[in-house]
């Protein structure tokens, strides 16, 4: 796993479970950003997807993750990922939402909707 500022990047299979592990044991939601770089919407909401993930609202319980499709193919053909960029919500090692689009408020709206998960 590579740490670009708070974001894990996820290369492959073995760092994508060892993320799910960290999470689950740790009580932590794992945003995904499911990206390609040749993709124009992926590149734009990248740097929201950067500041989204230096916001102090969201440190404390969410770990926020980076999946290029092209390196990492045996997770995005697990994920079965067909449309970029998508963005995944996990708790407890399961899929809790999907969003694919490249708007950062229905990020947070996400974000925001599920918080409740943690103390449940």
């Amino acid at each position: 796993m590579a740490e670009e500022s708070s974001i894990i990047t996820i290369n492959n299979i073995i760092e994508f479970e060892q993320v799910l592990n960290h999470a689950n044991d740790n009580n932590y939601f794992i945003l995904m950003d499911a990206y390609a770089t040749w993709c124009g919407p992926c590149m734009k909401i990248a740097p929201l997807f950067d500041q989204l993930s230096n916001d102090i609202n969201y440190n404390d319980y969410v770990l926020f993750t980076k999946l290029d499709v092209d390196t990492a193919k045996d997770v995005a053909s697990l994920l079965n990922i067909t449309q970029i960029p998508s963005f995944f919500l996990f708790y407890k090692k399961n899929i809790v939402k999907l969003i694919q689009d490249s708007d950062i408020n229905n990020v947070k709206k996400m974000l925001d909707e599920n918080k409740q998960l943690i103390n449940s």
